[in-house]
């Protein structure tokens, strides 16, 4: 089928409008580079399967949808992963730059109420931060193991990567630059979507 033929286009918006769009390329091109990061390239299979797995990880720790992710990573699959996983599952996700200090980067995860953390723990500041957010709940070590943290390849490892029955569209919520006091929270909430059906799915 083209990628210019009306069909194909709309069972792509389809899958689009339930957060679900590394899913269809994955059943119509599964080995092509979906990433590329500092380890490598990563396929649209692998990227699907992986952000399948965050998902359930996810729901199984009790989150909901609505409920908020925070996302503290460098340029490598994992922050790509993430979205995915919280786009197709219903979650907000919210990126925190990893530039930040350590208070600022505390004050964001109070903020927009994080129930879970995905981080690269390789920095002292997102380790600093934590114990300034006793609110979130499960979190998982990006690149490495650290104290209080779950290593985020264990936790995915042995879950299913089979793409979602019952996606449903996430949201983000971004922060200002905080020029004039503190960052400011800034949350569109998507629209309920229908999903459609799926033709098979990826492990």
């Amino acid at each position: 089928m083209s990628t210019s033929d009306p069909a194909f286009l709309e069972r792509l918006l389809g899958y689009a409008a339930a957060g679900m769009v590394s899913a269809f390329w994955a059943q119509v091109k599964p080995n092509k580079t979906a990433v590329w990061d500092r380890f490598g390239a990563h396929s649209y299979a692998k990227l699907n399967a992986q952000s399948n797995r965050l998902a359930r990880v996810l729901r199984e720790e009790g989150l909901k949808a609505g409920d908020a992710v925070a996302l503290f990573c460098s340029n490598r699959a994992e922050f790509v992963e993430t979205l995915n996983a919280t786009r197709r599952s219903g979650l907000r996700v919210t990126p925190v730059n990893w530039h930040l200090k350590a208070d600022e980067i505390a004050y964001i995860l109070n903020d927009c109420e994080a129930r879970a953390l995905i981080a690269e723990t390789k920095f002292d500041t997102i380790r600093e931060a934590v114990a300034q957010a006793p609110g979130i709940g499960p979190k998982l070590s990006v690149g490495g193991q650290a104290d209080g943290f779950e290593d985020y390849d264990s936790a995915l490892d042995g879950v299913d990567g089979t793409d979602l029955d019952d996606p449903a569209m996430g949201s983000q919520m971004l922060y200002t630059s905080g020029t004039t006091g503190r960052p400011k929270g800034v949350h569109r909430p998507h629209g309920v979507a229908t999903p459609p059906q799926f033709e098979g799915s990826n492990a």
